[in-house]
């Protein structure tokens, strides 16, 4: 059965959507790797190929979801000198810094708040957008990095989105501070 088949036949889509476990997880690390080849080869996609992303990528996503598994090759280790960040907060995050590898990175945390974010509502937030962002690359898209599992400290545990750390701060901050770039950008900014 060929891909096209499968997401075709409604019940085999069903039985992989109710897939649990560690059957969920080798069917999510399987869709994840069919769209990281696919973003590889696809220099020039075909509508076809497009229209077969759009389905794993959609497949991936609800089961992930279904499931609360990420793809294991989103997962990193590694991450050093977690600081909180107080100046970059909203009402649902929380950033810290840290380093990978020697590099400066920022990490995300969707945060569990009383009338706020449930725990189940947290985690589908972090699925979704890990696997979203894990998958798109584009030169005005920030790279991801991965999802790093903090759970040696007890005040600070969970899942974090790690990307790496933009010296400049926003594209906001950066034109405030360097007010000698094109004014066009500046202003296409200011409206937003």
């Amino acid at each position: 059965m060929t891909t096209s088949q499968a997401f075709s036949n409604e019940d085999w889509y069903r039985q992989l959507l109710r897939k649990r476990g560690d059957s969920a997880q080798v069917c999510i690390d399987a869709l994840q790797k069919i769209l990281a080849l696919a973003l590889t080869l696809a220099v020039h996609p075909s509508q076809h190929v497009e229209y077969q992303w759009d389905n794993w990528l959609t497949a991936l996503l609800r089961l992930s979801k279904r499931s609360i598994r990420l793809p294991s090759c989103l997962y990193v280790t590694g991450i050093r000198q977690i600081e909180r960040s107080l100046e970059l907060q909203t009402p649902t995050t929380d950033i810290f810094h840290g380093t990978h590898r020697g590099q400066r990175v920022i990490l995300k945390r969707y945060r569990f708040c009383t009338g706020m974010l449930s725990l189940e509502a947290q985690n589908q937030m972090l699925i979704k957008e890990a696997i979203i962002w894990a998958n798109h690359q584009h030169i005005g898209i920030l790279p991801f990095i991965g999802v790093f599992r903090l759970e040696d400290n007890p005040l600070e545990s969970g899942l974090f989105l790690v990307s790496p750390f933009l010296e400049h701060g926003t594209i906001v901050a950066y034109l405030t501070t360097h007010p000698h770039v094109n004014r066009r950008i500046k202003r296409s900014l200011s409206h937003r």
